[in-house]
């Protein structure tokens, strides 16, 4: 618990610098099936209200299961997006008041590709300094979603990501070896996964 609510705060400190200097900063979220922010009554309900046919049972409800469902019920196709936002949540409520320190603004998007839902999101004090600004970095984000319904750069950051992480797992473990630690069987079937995509490079 300490340890990422200081991952947390060192993510809030840069992204916060990074705004002084006239850098605002969001962040993408690609898996949101465990989240619930949109599940709640008042938005069920709302929605409920003007959206014909959309009809999610609150009680088997997730974020992704949500847009997607929204998606559905207003025909959204291919090359087409739904953008569901700018909502805000306060960092008091529920866990997130564990990790944040401040209020949140985040957009829910639904392409139709892929996985297909994912989240944009920003602190308020930032959203609130540069809104114009973070508009265009949300409208840049979904006008440049590839064909597995994710904005293609943040791809390209999860391939070197990936590569930085794997580079790492192998160092570790022949350390470990050098070191006389036995492998469990968990930790070879990870290497086996990260030998074979170290030999899948291009």
């Amino acid at each position: 618990m300490k340890e990422r609510k200081k991952l947390a705060d060192m993510r809030i400190n840069i992204i916060s610098r990074l705004s002084n200097a006239g850098i605002p900063t969001v962040g993408v979220v690609k898996r949101v099936e465990g989240s619930g922010k949109l599940c709640r009554n008042s938005v069920v309900e709302f929605v409920n209200d003007y959206v014909k046919g959309f009809g999610i049972d609150i009680n088997n409800c997730n974020d992704a299961a949500f847009m997607y469902r929204l998606g559905q019920a207003m025909e959204i196709g291919i090359g087409e997006a739904l953008v569901l936002g700018p909502l805000r949540i306060s960092a008091v409520s529920g866990r997130l008041s564990d990790y944040f320190s401040e209020d949140r603004v985040f957009w829910y998007v639904y392409t139709g590709l892929g996985p297909g839902v994912f989240r944009i999101e920003t602190i308020e004090s930032i959203y609130r300094d540069h809104p114009e600004l973070i508009g265009k970095l949300v409208l840049w984000l979904i006008s440049n979603i590839d064909s597995a319904g994710m904005p293609y750069v943040i791809d390209v950051a999860d391939y070197y990501a990936r590569a930085v992480t794997r580079t790492l797992y192998l160092r570790f473990y022949q350390l470990s070896l050098v070191r006389g630690l036995k492998p469990t069987y968990d930790t070879l079937q990870e290497l086996s996964k990260a030998l074979g995509e170290e030999s899948a490079k291009p």
